[in-house]
């Protein structure tokens, strides 16, 4: 039991150093994805349809979603069990961002729009669970806004297919397409 007890407190003190960082890491891509995509995007067609000029956010992403991993193991290491919610997330992120990074010279554009809402979504995340607190009423709005996130990337992938003039948007895997077409 004493070591158990000096595991979760080391892991409390881990969490609260990767939280923290996680938090303004998560900001920091936020305002830059902001500011990317508003100096290159004048519509909401070119956001979704066109990705020329955002490959910085690409390496953003990658690093973050690789270190999201440590989420589980502590949630694991303190005791808990963690939610379906986290599960599913990371390993849907995960695998985007891998299908994205690898063998691409280039993200779809719907990867940045993605990252932008991942960003938000992170941000709000890693400061409540650094202060939940402070922060207990705004729970069930920041799992809500995970789920929005998840639901309006859903119905991009439906939808921005079938927009006109969007030929950057993959055929097949909609977040994934190799570039054996551009050779």
């Amino acid at each position: 039991r004493k070591h158990r007890s000096a595991l979760v407190g080391n892991c409390r003190m881990l969490r609260v150093c990767h939280n923290s960082s996680m938090c303004l890491y998560s900001l920091y891509v936020f305002l830059k994805t902001t500011a990317l995509l508003l100096n290159r995007h004048d519509s909401w067609h070119s956001l979704v349809c066109h990705s020329e000029g955002m490959d910085a956010i690409s390496g953003w992403m990658f690093s973050k979603v690789v270190v999201e991993q440590l989420d589980v193991v502590l949630v694991y290491a303190s005791g808990r069990s963690p939610s379906t919610l986290l599960l599913l997330h990371h390993a849907s992120a995960g695998a985007a961002v891998a299908i994205n990074e690898i063998g691409r010279s280039s993200p779809t554009p719907l990867y940045f729009v993605a990252s932008w809402l991942n960003a938000c979504v992170h941000t709000l995340m890693y400061l409540y669970w650094l202060v939940p607190r402070l922060l207990r009423r705004a729970k069930m709005l920041i799992t809500l806004s995970q789920l929005l996130q998840h639901a309006v990337m859903l119905g991009l992938l439906v939808t921005v297919p079938i927009m006109e003039g969007c030929d950057e948007v993959p055929r097949g895997c909609l977040l994934y397409t190799s570039d054996a077409a551009d050779e």
